[in-house]
């Protein structure tokens, strides 16, 4: 830049007025602004050469398509499409008026609209003039001329996108064989290929693959800038995305703070590439429920776009989402929602023509809706979000599965369990017919469909939902992970349900195993599994091992309970299936040691009078959950609310209790009595 900045002042004295010398000067240092992203300066100085050029030549000439489609590129990155792709297309016109056909100097334009149609998600569009562009560049280039290698990977990278990954990596790795052929030294072009490639392969869930060629990558990197560079980001983030696939997520937050401080050293003004590591490293904390730190970062990257980059509001609003993701964690429902609308309205009005974005943000308000329990509404944001998908996505595309799972989720809190289930056997089908060999979100559409197999007591179809889904698992995670001990405990259920207490406590101990060693601090998970190894041990009158159990669940609950809030308002009953004391593991526990530590639990019960039992007897008790027993329903489901036990306990609850009548996440109804001894 420096160079170029010293013949434009010798250019400027010694041509007295406007030559054209000047103008092809400001061209070079337009294009070393671009590489520098002072995207405002290049768009300055892209303007001063054109006022140049049209005046030298009115008429036209090809050095104002030159200039004229840099011009496009900064205002394409300023997000302002159409008005990009206009100056695209008036480019390729007068390229077409002065040159014999597909001439060179066309790619750059073909390339530009591609780049649009892009950013506006219309990749069927994009894939259009990428081709084009190819075919050009194929003619007048040699085989491995630079422009084809990137081009090659532009399409790699939108077929990604598509879904369509063996085609992706087809030219990805066409790409590779050609930079290691001609160019076997440029390691760091290599570097940013191999990164393309993982990418792709972590989306088909071959994350010991994927890992090999990131860690490649940073390798190349590390010889290529043996002082640092904030390239070398992009590897360690790309080995953070796998390691947080693999469940491994104190490593992955680790390789992202690494990412995020190598672009702090050696580009501290590329604030976007800065706020995205930010929001990385949310979205890991996220996952772990460490909401305050997640809250902390995304709200710092969020600080950090509106300030330096608030141009890019595709980004803003991906960070708006992010923030409401954190409040729907902790169920702040009202809170999630106004971030999500913000999300909304800056991509209605960023996307005035509509974008494959705005679908995140329809289906985390339908999410948002559900939780809310307003099925209606929540149904209708993600039908929206589904016709969107089918309109961007003509030939289909594997994310349309994960929208269809969303109405399923919808009707199944609905108790609509047979419209459910042809939902999630839709998806399925989608997912299956893009990865015939299984994937990860196929085994999350299995345990869906089990769960409703469950409802419906199929409950030999259900094991064998729960087994798919665990085959898969344990195919693609490295053990251990979170998922695979969903699905033990899933099929323990399920066993448990089917009076096969010895096989249930089988899997009940393998995903207990793998809990302890993944998250030894998840106290309601935990409890929950040694709660239901103690009910199967009961069942099989083991009852010194399962009083046993029963006090180390208690135990871990109350040891979880000293850093979370007390307040009944605050227990989260949804997660409690199938976790209910009956009154004979009550009796045990009132006359145990733990008897004088119990503040909250929960029953299914049978005799009423053992309610005001427990009240009474029971001195730390504050919350008391109960669900009523119905003979004709399994005895470890929840029933409706019987009206006369409501009236019963009006009559005998004391003036320091109070109650109220609420719907879990399962819509199953269930009575909190809330009691308060200070009184």
């Amino acid at each position: 830049l420096i160079f170029h900045q010293k013949a434009l002042t010798i250019l400027e004295e010694y041509y007295q007025s406007s030559h054209i010398d000047i103008a092809v000067s400001l061209y070079c240092i337009s294009q070393v602004l671009i590489g520098q992203q002072s995207y405002n300066k290049a768009l300055e100085i892209c303007q001063r050469a054109m006022s140049i050029y049209t005046r030298y030549y009115p008429k036209g000439h090809v050095y104002i398509t030159s200039t004229l489609n840099k011009i496009g590129y900064i205002i394409y990155i300023q997000g302002k499409h159409n008005e990009a792709r206009n100056i695209f297309e008036q480019t390729l016109t007068m390229q077409k008026k002065y040159y014999a056909y597909s001439h060179i100097n066309m790619a750059d334009s073909l390339s530009g609209i591609g780049h649009v149609h892009y950013g506006q998600g219309k990749y069927h569009e994009v894939m259009i003039f990428y081709k084009q562009a190819l075919e050009i560049l194929q003619k007048y280039f040699f085989p491995g001329h630079d422009e084809i290698i990137c081009m090659l990977n532009n399409i790699g990278y939108v077929k990604n996108e598509q879904g369509n990954y063996d085609e992706a990596l087809d030219f990805h790795r066409r790409a590779l064989e050609m930079q290691e052929k001609y160019y076997p030294f440029y390691y760091a072009k290599i570097a940013n290929t191999l990164n393309y490639i993982s990418d792709v392969l972590v989306r088909q869930s071959k994350y010991n693959e994927a890992l090999c060629y990131c860690q490649r990558a940073l390798k190349l990197q590390e010889i290529y800038y043996p002082f640092g560079h904030a390239s070398m980001a992009s590897s360690l983030s790309s080995i953070g995305d796998v390691l947080y696939e693999q469940g491994k997520y104190n490593e992955a937050i680790d390789i992202q703070q690494r990412a995020l401080a190598i672009t702090e050293k050696h580009n501290p003004s590329d604030y976007s590439s800065i706020g995205f590591f930010m929001n990385n490293i949310g979205i890991m904390l996220c996952t772990q429920e460490k909401y305050d730190e997640a809250l902390d970062y995304h709200r710092r990257a969020l600080e950090i776009q509106e300030n330096y980059c608030s141009s890019r509001q595709r980004e803003i609003a991906n960070n708006l989402n992010y923030i409401g993701n954190i409040l729907l964690g902790q169920k702040e429902y009202d809170e999630a929602l106004k971030y999500y609308q913000r999300a909304f309205e800056i991509q209605e009005n960023y996307y005035p023509c509509g974008h494959i974005d705005i679908v995140v943000t329809l289906n985390n308000i339908g999410t948002t809706l559900r939780q809310q329990q307003k099925f209606d509404e929540a149904i209708e944001y993600h039908q929206k979000a589904l016709e969107l998908q089918e309109k961007y996505y003509p030939s289909g595309n594997v994310a349309i599965a994960f929208t269809i799972n969303r109405i399923g989720h919808v009707l199944y809190e609905e108790s609509k369990f047979d419209a459910a289930i042809d939902y999630y056997r839709r998806a399925l089908s989608i997912q299956e017919n893009f990865y015939p060999d299984g994937y990860i979100d196929t085994s999350h559409t299995f345990t869906f469909i089990g769960n409703i197999l469950y409802e419906l007591r199929t409950y030999d179809e259900a094991i064998q939902a729960h087994q798919k889904a665990l085959a898969i698992r344990e195919k693609y995670y490295e053990f251990p992970h979170i998922d695979i001990a969903e699905s033990l405990s899933n099929i323990g259920y399920i066993l448990y349900s089917q009076e096969k207490y010895d096989d249930a406590t089988e899997f009940y101990r393998r995903s207990l195993a793998i809990r302890k060693k993944l998250n030894p601090c998840s106290n309601s998970s935990i409890a929950a599994i040694l709660n239901n190894i103690g009910k199967a041990l009961y069942e099989q009158r083991k009852y010194d091992e399962s009083l046993d159990f029963q006090q180390q669940a208690l135990a871990v609950l109350k040891n979880g309970s000293r850093s979370k809030s007390t307040d009944p308002n605050d227990v989260d009953v949804s997660s409690y299936r199938l976790r209910y004391f009956n009154s004979i593991e009550c009796t045990m526990l009132a006359n145990s040691s733990l008897d004088s530590q119990c503040e909250v639990l929960m029953i299914g019960i049978e005799n009423r009078t053992n309610i005001l039992e427990f009240i009474n007897t029971m001195p730390k008790l504050r919350t008391l959950n109960i669900r009523c027993k119905n003979d004709k329903m399994n005895p470890y489901e929840l029933s409706e609310i019987n009206e006369d036990l409501i009236e019963w306990l009006r009559e005998h609850l004391s003036s320091t209790c109070a109650y109220s009548i609420n719907r879990n996440l399962y819509n199953i109804s269930h009575i909190n009595i809330w009691i308060d001894k200070e009184k």
